[in-house]
């Protein structure tokens, strides 16, 4: 539609992590100690990162494939 039919929310803002401290401390969370150094930065980030954000470059499944090639690499 050309115009909004509702009244836009008063708190429809989205704040993102840019914060790569957050991110690891999340994968040290998730996959213990030593987590945030099992995969490297893209992988990291991109596996968090909704599909739209990179959209056509890569296949639909990079990030689980980017994600199993990696654990199973390590163990």
């Amino acid at each position: 539609m050309p115009f909004r039919v509702r009244p836009k929310p008063k708190n429809n803002e989205w704040r993102c992590n840019n914060d790569p401290r957050k991110l690891d401390a999340m994968y040290v969370r998730i996959l213990g100690d030593g987590g945030d150094k099992m995969l490297s930065e893209e992988v990291k980030w991109l596996a968090v990162t909704h599909k739209s954000f990179d959209q056509g470059r890569r296949g639909f499944n990079d990030r689980l494939a980017y994600f199993g090639v990696f654990i199973l690499l390590r163990f």
